[in-house]
């Protein structure tokens, strides 16, 4: 299918073609604009599998973006990993298959002087179709040999906001995703708030996958 101002095809400005690449009918469907006049350039394509291209290469569509900000703070001084905040509830994927991207910030706080040198831990955990619940990103050096451990005065150098991030994917099965946070800390001082103000962010991309 062409489209000209005129019926010389050297006026042709945008063209839809159809490029078989097999037996029958199978084939690419190919988008086309004209960058000048008598010329014709190949802008993407859609392959007999459905997937997308553009210059050549292969990109995975976008189907869904979430966001969500809402999670109040909490504290963890355990030296095993304890539960934090259920982050995700009953997210619903397009299908199985495709790439769940995860970007997750969150504001910590470390409010008195640390006894130790150890190091704080954070984790993301999934629930699919209501499984088990397995890792998705460990985050497990976001504070270490803490701050302020040597310093007696409860202040000063011993109280510390972090911005910390965890970011991962995985391919979903495509039934219900439950996601969680889980932290810890490797030494008896002090505890760690997690979500420490309203400044906190989770980010899901789903794309689909080739």
């Amino acid at each position: 299918i062409a489209f000209a101002n005129t019926t010389d095809d050297t006026h042709v400005g945008a063209a839809i073609l159809h490029h078989r690449t097999s037996t029958d009918s199978i084939g690419d469907l190919a988008f086309y604009t004209s960058p000048s006049s008598g010329t014709t350039t190949e802008r993407f394509r859609i392959d007999k599998d459905g997937k997308f291209y553009k210059g050549g290469n292969h990109f995975y569509p976008l189907v869904n973006y979430s966001t969500y900000a809402t999670f109040s703070s909490v504290s963890v001084s355990s030296s095993s990993y304890t539960d934090l905040r259920t982050i995700l509830s009953g997210y619903t994927p397009k299908k199985a298959g495709n790439l769940i991207v995860i970007h997750h910030q969150s504001q910590c706080w470390q409010g008195t002087n640390a006894s130790g040198n150890g190091d704080a831990m954070w984790k993301i955990q999934k629930q699919e179709g209501g499984g088990s619940w397995t890792d998705v990103i460990a985050n497990e050096r976001i504070m270490g040999n803490m701050d302020g451990r040597n310093y007696t005065g409860n202040s000063g150098l011993a109280r510390h906001h972090r911005t910390v991030h965890l970011m991962g994917s995985f391919e979903c099965a495509g039934t219900s995703i439950n996601l969680k946070t889980q932290g810890k800390v490797d030494f008896t001082s002090p505890g760690l708030q997690w979500y420490h103000n309203n400044e906190n962010i989770l980010q899901v991309w789903e794309y689909e996958k080739g």
